[in-house]
This record gives structure tokens, C-alpha cells and sequence, in this order.
């Protein structure tokens, strides 16, 4: 059962869609909006005869045309910028592994839908994004698409729909993001700080109030996921907030009023939250966390230089430990999926991107007249990377979107700030 008007929005979201792609050949960043809801809704799952014409394809080469014609290829080249290299060196690994892997049939099939979609939207971003603003209101498309993937799964929890997990109803929706509980909670995890930063950001009160709910939406999202990894997040965010906080009071007030919320919603919440405390030695869920860190290494450790292939993880797990399922640890799944080369470049990308937002915040603090929304961007970049590197114990993600989604926005936030003042050096300022 839907919410109502649910499938009518669907079809307006894919309408909208469209028209952005058809509008992008006027302003160029439109694509970018269209791809976003492309790869958060994945309305393939919704219309599967979206699917079967290969509509992600489609679009895709004709966006490379539209890079092509607007001669913004530059921007993507591995000289601009040492993220775009670090990135192209990770992605070309990604893809050696792919020649050697546990089974290459498997693996190419992985890389060409997960991998090769990450590393077109990342060219995206860069190439058609033109300053701060585009970043700004991509971001903001990215928030709408997130808040609009909770309603059904609040929907679904307000009429008892679910799984229970001891005392917790575990309410998910059905498309990409929130397919499952740990999906849903990582996905609101990585997108409160985006909403909660750009909000000092923003100066508009009314785009204000709807980001401070579009934060609860997601607050109670992850209440309704049941998810403990959701709960770590909230912890890691909480201690975030309060670090950067000007009004340390102010933010602990409203730290009490989300745990009233949450136990509002349910009770045996907090309960069934303890258990993370027994992590590592509790049920097999938690358990399985430490296996896939140890798994991930001892794959390492038989194939060192590639690992066994990117998505082989679950393949080579049952073949040489017997027991079929994902890492659930990203560490496992770096270091076990593209070996000590592979692991080596993909922590090398992330050591970057903390290098460029440490940048462009010394940037900003030392030039009173630039704007200080990009140094919230670049905030909200920080806390997205530090909550999801240690929920990484927690869930597989190297292949989901929000870290090179972060590595483009940065860049362009970069090339604005180059742009407005000509001191601002893309290449060779420090950090």
C-alpha cells in the first residue's frame, strides 16, 4: 500500500527528469540535476521499461555529446586538478582488477553499473558545473530527492508496516536508497550534514525552515530503519555538531529533543540500540562486521597487488571461507575487493579531498570578503566524509556515489572560489 499521491509524484519526479535533460542543452548544470534524480530515484526500478531501453546509457552518451559541444572537456582532465588524477588512477585500478578477478564476468558487470556510472558523474559535475551556485543548488536537489525517499518508509511505519526486529519495527521503502534498513540509514546519515551546514549557509528563511525539516525527515528515517549503524551515525553527527557549534547549549537542547522524538516514536528504540555495545560479540549481524574486516584482509593477503576484482567480494568469501555474503566492512571490502594498489589510491583520493576542504577554509577565514557559503560547502563535505569513513565499519560503500560526489563538488567549489579571487591558487596554494 502507497502513501497517497505517492505514484503521481513518481511520475512528476521522472517528467522532471526529463525536462532537466532537455533544458541542459540551454544551461548545461540542468543535466546535472536530471542525473541526480537519475541515480538517487532510479526510476528504472519504478518503470522497468525505463530499463530495458537502457535509458542510464542513453542519457549518459548524451551528455558526453553536450561536454563535447560546450568544449568543457578540460575540466575533467587529470592535469586540472590533483583529485581528478587521483581519482582516474583509482578508477583505472579498479578496472585492472577487473582483468584478474575472481570471476571477470561477474566483476565487468559490476564495474560497468556501479563503477563507470560513479566515474561519469563525477566528469558531470566538474565539466557542467560553473561556480558556487550550481554546487549550491545541486546540493539542494540532492536534499529534495533524499527527503522525498522518506516518505514512504515514515509512511510505512505510521500504519505498522515492517519487520520486527526484537521490539523494533524496521520500516524501509522500495526503491535504491531505502531498499533496505541499512541503506536508508546510511543514506540519511550522509545527508543530515549537508543540510545542516547549508542551512548557516543559507540566507533565505524559508529555504531555512525547509531545511530544518527536511533534517527531521531524516532524523526520523533513521529512526524508523531500526538501523544500529543509522543510531552510530546520529551519535557521530551529534558529536560533530556540538564541536562546531558556536552556542554549545543551544545544540545540546536539541539534542534532547531528538532523543524525546525518537523515543517517542518507539520506545524499545533506545534498548534495541544498546546492543551496539556488545559489537563484535553480540548476534551475527554485528559480528559478521569484524569477519568482513578479517575476511577482506586474508584476501589481501592471497591476491596482495588487485584483490580479487571489484564486487567479487561475496564470490571469493564463499569460495575460500564458506560463507556467501558482502563485507559489510569497507575496509574489507577496499583492501580484499582491489588489493594494497587499489586501497593505496582510493585512501589516497579521500586524503585529498580532506587536503582541498582544509584549503578552502583557509582560504575563507583569511579573506573576509569572500562568501561564506563555501566554506559551509566545504564543512559539509568534512562531516559527510568523517561519518561514512566510520560507519565504513559497518557497511560495503566504496562504489556509492557520496565520495566522488564530494571529490567533484569540491573541485568546482575550488574553481569558483579561483574565479572570484584570482589568489586563490587551484593548483599550488597549501594547505
Amino acid at each position: 500500500m502507497h502513501p497517497p499521491f505517492y505514484n503521481q509524484i513518481q511520475l512528476l519526479i521522472v517528467g522532471f527528469m526529463f525536462l532537466m535533460f532537455l533544458t541542459s542543452v540551454v544551461k548545461p548544470a540542468h543535466a546535472l540535476f536530471g542525473y541526480m534524480i537519475l541515480m538517487i530515484f532510479r526510476p528504472m526500478n519504478v518503470y522497468p521499461f525505463l530499463g530495458a531501453m537502457r535509458i542510464e546509457l542513453i542519457i549518459c552518451l548524451c551528455i558526453a555529446v553536450l561536454i563535447l559541444v560546450k568544449q568543457r572537456t578540460a575540466f575533467a582532465s587529470p592535469n586540472y586538478h590533483p583529485i581528478n588524477k587521483a581519482l582516474i588512477i583509482f578508477f583505472s585500478i579498479a578496472f585492472l582488477s577487473v582483468i584478474q578477478a575472481f570471476s571477470i564476468s561477474h566483476s565487468w558487470d559490476f564495474f560497468y553499473n556501479h563503477y563507470f556510472n560513479m566515474l561519469v558523474f563525477f566528469i558531470m559535475i566538474v565539466c557542467l558545473s560553473d561556480d558556487v551556485k550550481d554546487v549550491k543548488w545541486l546540493i539542494y536537489a540532492y536534499l529534495v530527492m533524499v527527503a522525498w525517499l522518506t516518505y514512504l518508509p515514515i509512511f510505512n511505519h505510521i500504519t505498522g508496516f515492517g519487520k520486527m526486529r526484537g521490539d523494533v519495527l524496521q520500516s524501509v521503502g522500495e526503491t535504491f536508497g531505502v531498499h533496505s534498513h541499512v541503506a536508508q540509514a546510511n543514506l540519511m546519515s550522509q545527508t543530515i550534514s549537508f543540510a545542516y551546514f547549508m542551512f548557516f549557509g543559507e540566507k533565505n528563511k524559508i529555504i531555512k525552515a525547509v531545511l530544518i525539516f527536511f533534517i527531521v525527515l531524516y532524523v526520523v528515517a533513521i529512526v524508523v530503519s531500526g538501523s544500529r549503524g543509522g543510531f552510530l551515525g546520529l551519535v557521530i553527527l551529534a558529536g560533530i555538531f556540538f564541536y562546531k557549534a558556536k552556542r554549545k547549549l543551544l545544540s545540546v537542547v536539541v539534542l534532547v529533543c531528538l532523543v524525546v522524538v525518537t523515543m517517542g516514536l518507539n520506545p524499545s528504540y533506545l534498548n534495541w540500540m544498546s546492543t551496539i555495545l556488545e559489537f563484535g560479540g553480540g548476534d551475527i549481524s554485528a559480528h559478521s562486521r569484524i569477519d568482513g574486516l578479517r575476511n577482506g584482509i586474508e584476501m589481501c593477503i592471497r591476491r596482495p597487488i588487485l584483490g580479487v576484482g571489484v564486487g567479487c567480494f561475496s564470490l571469493a568469501r564463499k569460495e575460500w571461507f564458506g560463507w556467501g555474503i558482502w563485507a559489510h566492512n569497507l575496509y574489507g571490502e577496499v583492501f580484499g575487493e582491489v588489493g594494497l594498489v587499489g586501497a593505496a589510491s582510493w585512501f589516497f583520493l579521500i586524503y585529498l579531498c580532506f587536503k582541498e576542504i582544509k584549503k578552502i577554509r583557509h582560504f575563507v577565514d583569511q579573506n573576509p570578503m569572500a562568501n561564506q557559503i563555501y566554506k559551509y560547502i566545504a564543512d559539509a563535505c568534512w562531516a559527510t566524509l568523517i561519518v561514512r569513513l566510520l560507519l565504513g565499519m559497518t557497511t560495503h560503500c566504496m562504489y556509492v556515489y557520496i565520495w566522488y560526489f564530494i571529490a567533484s563538488i569540491l573541485i568546482v567549489t575550488s574553481k569558483s572560489l579561483e574565479k572570484e579571487f584570482p589568489n586563490f591558487a587551484l593548483k599550488k596554494q597549501s594547505a
